[in-house]
């Protein structure tokens, strides 16, 4: 998404990007990511969890510049 936005797509394109992040993403992400990286049991995807986590903490900020 912060790619797409960089290239200063159209107004209603971005429109919809924030809509689905705000609306899907932004919501459940941080929980989720916090139980995997919690779970003894999420050796790999504890690592997972903690990049997806700062991947979205980024394209929040991205979305603000809106």
């Amino acid at each position: 998404m912060r790619h797409l936005i960089s290239l200063g797509s159209e107004d209603v394109s971005l429109q919809r990007q924030q809509g689905f992040f705000d609306r899907y993403i932004a919501r459940s992400y941080p929980g989720f990511c916090r139980a995997i990286s919690a779970s003894e049991k999420a050796n790999f995807y504890r690592h997972v969890a903690q990049f997806a986590e700062a991947f979205f903490a980024v394209e929040t900020e991205a979305l603000k510049v809106l």
